[in-house]
Parts: structure tokens; C-alpha cells; sequence
């Protein structure tokens, strides 16, 4: 195989375990989504009680039954999205999402911050910011407090132009 097949292989593979983990976490959001509502329905059932019991009066059946029926249904959805997950990663359709770093990555992690701190004391509007990613270093408009590139002259949010921007090397 030719090095552009390699290389045309190796971004076909990266971006089917990008759309996985992106997958993997859309369904992990919409899970989480309705056991909120489904916290939210108990809530409210409990609230009717609470009620029922402090007047004395009966809770109203049919309300009641409404919420019972909505409990049922969010619990449905979230077993069968919860089935869904758990199939598609015994297939291997499914790739966990990016997970936080060992300790020795983080130790890495202290060396580049400590090299763009010295590089942020002279250019003041440089703001070093710790990511899932790992470390990020961004330009702060003065003006619009949109995060930029490092690298750039002019403020991609308003166009502000920045003065000269040194490397890091010039920073010490």
C-alpha cells in the first residue's frame, strides 16, 4: 500500500473513532437529560403528596396517574437507550469518550504551563486555561474578551489589532 493510502486509512480510522466518541457521549447526554426529568416527575408526584397529606384532601387521581404514566415512559426510554450503549460498545460501534489524563501526563502538563507563564507576564493578554484537551493557551481581546489563537495580530471576535506577539523562546 502506497503512503497515501496509509495515511488516507489512518484518517478514515481517526475520524470513525472521532464520530463514535461523539456518538458514545450524544447518547450519554440524552440519558442524563431524562433521568433529570425523570428526578424532576418524582419531585413533583412527592409535591402532590406533600400537599394531599397537609390538607387532608385526597391527591386528584388522575393527575396522578398522568405523572405515574410519564415516570413509566422516561424510565422506558432511558432502559432502552441504556440497552442501545451497551450493544453498540459490545459490537465495537461504540468508543468511550476521552477520559481524564494519568498524573504523569499532568506533571507534563505543569512544565508547559510553567514555559507559557513566562511568556504571559510579558504579553499580558495571554491566559494560560487546563481543558479536557489538556493545556490551552489563548489571546484575550482587550475589547471583546474572545479567546484567540496565540499567534494571531488581529482579534478574530472584533478586529482589534495586538501588539507584536513574541515567542516563547524571546519570553525568557
Amino acid at each position: 500500500m502506497d503512503i497515501l493510502g496509509s495515511v488516507s486509512n489512518a484518517f478514515a480510522s481517526a475520524g470513525k473513532k472521532a464520530r463514535q466518541a461523539y456518538d458514545h457521549t450524544k447518547l450519554d447526554l440524552r440519558i442524563k437529560s431524562y433521568e433529570k426529568e425523570l428526578r424532576e416527575a418524582y419531585i413533583e408526584i412527592g409535591k402532590m403528596m406533600y400537599r394531599s397529606h397537609k390538607s387532608g384532601i385526597s391527591p386528584d387521581n388522575g393527575k396522578l396517574n398522568e405523572h405515574f404514566i410519564g415516570v413509566d415512559n422516561i424510565a422506558f426510554r432511558i432502559n432502552q437507550l441504556s440497552k442501545t450503549v451497551a450493544d453498540m460498545k459490545k459490537q465495537g460501534e461504540l468508543a468511550a469518550p476521552k477520559q481524564a489524563k494519568p498524573a504523569d501526563a499532568q506533571t507534563n502538563d505543569m512544565a508547559e504551563i510553567r514555559a507559557f507563564a513566562k511568556l504571559a507576564r510579558k504579553e499580558g493578554d495571554l491566559k494560560i486555561r487546563r481543558t479536557e484537551g489538556g493545556i490551552q493557551v489563548l489571546r484575550f481581546c482587550t475589547a471583546c474578551e474572545f479567546g484567540n489563537e496565540p499567534s494571531v495580530q488581529v482579534c478574530e471576535g472584533c478586529g482589534y489589532v495586538f501588539r507584536a506577539v513574541k515567542d516563547v523562546g524571546a519570553a525568557e
